[in-house]
């Protein structure tokens, strides 16, 4: 990730005469954070879809006795549909991954535009001649 950079402006003597440190971007987006929701976005959905699929389950043993017609019962749909929920919950949250490599692009165009921003101050202080990072 790009980082915030310093620049000085030196005379023709070589004196400093001019400093500026640019603007973070993580003021604006921190892509740490953004991993760090992410992270949590995922535990809660698969999580809460594993419980629904435990509690699918559950019912299981009572619907193998309180139906059956022709010897056939809802005990394999249900234990299917549960394993389906099971997998949508990894499904769905592999979906949002993209976005931490998402935050950090903008992340990075930001500080690049920042930076440019601090540079250019320093270059046009009068009598700057020359700026080093």
């Amino acid at each position: 990730m790009e980082s915030p950079k310093s620049y000085s402006g030196y005379d023709k003597d070589n004196n400093l005469i001019a400093t500026c440190t640019a603007e973070d971007a993580n003021s604006y987006i921190n892509p740490e954070e953004v991993k760090a929701a992410i992270e949590n976005i995922k535990t809660v959905c698969t999580n809460k879809m594993n419980e629904v699929s435990s509690k699918l389950q559950d019912v299981v043993p009572v619907a193998e006795e309180a139906l059956k017609i022709q010897g056939q019962t809802m005990g394999p749909r249900i234990t299917k549909t549960a394993s389906e929920i099971k997998s949508a919950g990894s499904s769905m949250t592999s979906s949002i991954d993209d976005l931490y490599t998402a935050s950090v692009t903008v992340h990075d165009k930001f500080q690049r535009d920042f930076n440019d921003q601090a540079r250019q101050a320093v270059a046009s202080v009068a009598n700057v001649v020359r700026v080093s990072p």
